[in-house]
């Protein structure tokens, strides 16, 4: 803003001068929002980024195991069968 501006705005009185104040100051405001707000995306978008290839690492160990133990699934399912049916056959017995 150049002195010839900052003349002609004391010219018109106390209120041009108020209404400048706060137009810069609002100006200002809305900058520094904005940056926080591109630093805040950009921080969220590497966030996310690495939780997917975090994921990704962790697809590739849960399939490389289960490639490599074969068996260790359905021995998993069987023993869950089997405490499933022993807890039913527990509580029949005791509502008999």
């Amino acid at each position: 803003m150049d002195a010839e501006t900052l003349k002609w705005v004391m010219s018109q009185g106390i209120g041009a001068v108020l209404a400048l104040a706060m137009f810069l100051v609002y100006r200002k405001d809305v900058h520094g929002a904005l940056n926080s707000w591109q630093s805040q995306t950009k921080i969220l978008t590497d966030l996310v980024a690495q939780v997917a290839a975090t994921m990704q690492a962790n697809t590739d160990a849960v399939e490389k195991m289960q490639q490599s133990l074969p068996h260790a699934c359905p021995m998993a399912d069987r023993l869950a069968d089997d405490a499933v049916g022993e807890a039913a056959r527990e509580m029949l017995r005791r509502v008999r």
